[in-house]
């Protein structure tokens, strides 16, 4: 099958951000992609879609389930999200949002497992654009073995164990796909009995990215994606994201944490800041709950900055005999599981802060930690001008 076309696509220039499988009396399929090609798609441009697996023991797709080929009607930017839906078992009625649909074959996912391929060119010979893949196979045997992520189902390999056999719901991941990058396998726990899942989607908080290769990243990650089993209600398309590069007004770094004879040390680094006012250190006992100890302003100037710059938090215990046999970790775990209000906290380790001298070395003989903790969390937390908050990643700091 081969068809006009006016655009040459490449991995990763459409993303998947949907996927359906209904089984039953009037089976109804379907799924939904954002165009991430750079200024968009041309009028005319053809994509097709398929439920056919890819075997890599002739190193190609069956040929016993459907295609649908869908065309631009228009010129589409970039972001713009199609849906797509097929009803029908040996007759496909399909429809999409935008453009026009030709069908052949049965185009059926089904709830054992399937996957949906896109690709440019003839059946016999695939340009692969994108792929998700919803089957998990567990381990069967020496020569059957379990699903992997990064290679999908194993279908008859040449360089190792001979695979299971190929079936309507399972593919190996198809040459040109990465996993992760331009391809997802909507499974949380490959190789485990039952991780396949019936629906899923893009969660909207996760379709946006400071680049287009974090966008691409984001979409092809499980993790930021809803999963359900529910034939009955599956999920409504569109999915509603708004999908877009984001800018980030503060670019982290390094981000490193240590403890060391009652001395936390916090060190981190900013690639980029804009309209950025001042940085919140913030700890947790239990990596859940963060309370404010230390603010830092920021170093660029009026906020912002496109050159490294790195900064120091210091924290340590006083030399005070009201502290003494306590370690900075007790410190700060006494503060943080006291149930202090945030103004309280601060107030607190601003208190210390102004009398920070080396520990006494007394200390090191003795914790007086009453929750027994030997870590803490950390986090930094960027305030803009106009007080907005973003969280850095996660440290976890232990006592040394």
């Amino acid at each position: 099958m081969v068809h006009s076309n006016a655009q040459t696509l490449a991995a990763g220039d459409i993303a998947f951000v949907e996927y359906n499988a209904i089984n039953g009396s009037n089976d109804q399929s379907s799924f939904s992609f954002v165009i991430l090609r750079p200024g968009g798609l041309l009028n005319g441009t053809t994509i097709n879609f398929t439920d056919n697996g890819w075997n890599t023991n002739n190193n190609g797709l069956t040929s016993t389930e459907g295609v649908i080929t869908w065309t631009a009607g228009g010129a589409l930017s970039q972001f713009t999200e199609v849906y797509i839906t097929a009803t029908g078992q040996v007759t496909v009625i399909a429809a999409a949002s935008t453009g026009s649909v030709v069908t052949t074959g049965s185009f059926i996912l089904s709830q054992a497992g399937d996957q949906v391929l896109a690709f440019q060119g003839a059946l016999a010979t695939p340009a692969f654009i994108a792929g998700i893949h919803m089957n998990s196979e567990t381990l069967g045997g020496a020569n059957q073995p379990a699903s992997t992520a990064a290679d999908w189902d194993a279908i008859a390999l040449t360089n190792g164990p001979a695979g299971w056999t190929m079936s309507q719901n399972r593919s190996a991941r198809p040459p040109g796909l990465t996993n992760g990058t331009n391809a997802m396998m909507g499974v949380l726990t490959p190789g485990v009995l039952n991780a396949e899942f019936d629906n899923g989607k893009i969660a909207c908080a996760n379709s946006t990215g400071a680049t287009l290769a974090a966008v691409r990243s984001n979409l092809n990650n499980v993790a930021n994606w809803d999963l359900k089993n529910d034939a009955a209600n599956p999920y409504a398309i569109p999915t509603g994201c708004t999908f877009q590069i984001v800018v980030l007004p503060v670019v982290f770094g390094n981000i490193e944490a240590t403890a060391k004879d009652n001395i936390l040390l916090v060190n981190w680094d900013t690639y980029e800041e804009r309209s950025n006012d001042h940085f919140e250190i913030e700890a947790s006992p239990d990596g859940g709950n963060f309370k404010t100890i230390g603010t830092v302003k920021s170093q660029a100037a009026n906020g912002n900055s496109d050159t490294i710059l790195q900064y120091h938090f210091k924290f340590a215990i006083p030399q005070n005999e009201v502290m003494l046999g306590m370690s900075v970790f007790g410190l700060i775990a006494i503060l943080l599981l006291s149930g202090l209000r945030r103004k309280r906290v601060l107030a607190a380790f601003a208190f210390i802060a102004v009398l920070v001298v080396p520990a006494i070395s007394c200390s090191k003989g003795s914790d007086a930690n009453p929750a027994g903790k030997s870590a803490i969390f950390l986090r930094i937390s960027q305030v803009d001008v106009d007080g907005t908050e973003r969280s850095s990643k996660i440290v976890k700091v232990v006592q040394e």
